[in-house]
């Protein structure tokens, strides 16, 4: 009866961590895109893998997903960081634009991970 009752538990803990979802779920995907894309861009520049990760970012979010600004330690443990605006078209091809295209846009997302 203990085995029935603490599967029952542990199967409810987990319906409701997949139902409540990330608060931020829905930039996830134009996120990860642009941090993929980062990584191989220094994998191929440094000529050694960076694997960059979303925790070392700091991130902006534009006109609905539409444009992502992204800072990010070009190598692994720098603290200084680098600045990037990206556009993303619907079939996620991203595309590297100008900074000043930010200025008087505001952002629908903000995620800072890197101090």
């Amino acid at each position: 009866m203990k085995k029935i009752t603490a599967c029952i538990l542990a199967l409810s803990f987990i319906i409701l961590l997949v139902g409540c979802g990330s608060p931020n779920s829905k930039y996830d995907e134009k996120i990860d895109v642009v941090v993929e894309d980062t990584s191989k861009t220094l994998t191929t520049v440094y000529e050694k893998e960076r694997n960059l990760k979303r925790e070392e970012c700091n991130f902006l979010v534009y006109e609905g997903k539409k444009y992502v600004y992204m800072e990010y330690p070009a190598k692994k443990d720098s603290k200084k960081l680098s600045k990037r605006l990206y556009k993303i078209d619907n079939k996620n091809e991203v595309s590297m634009i100008a900074l000043s295209y930010r200025d008087g846009l505001e952002a629908d997302y903000e995620e800072y991970n890197a101090k």
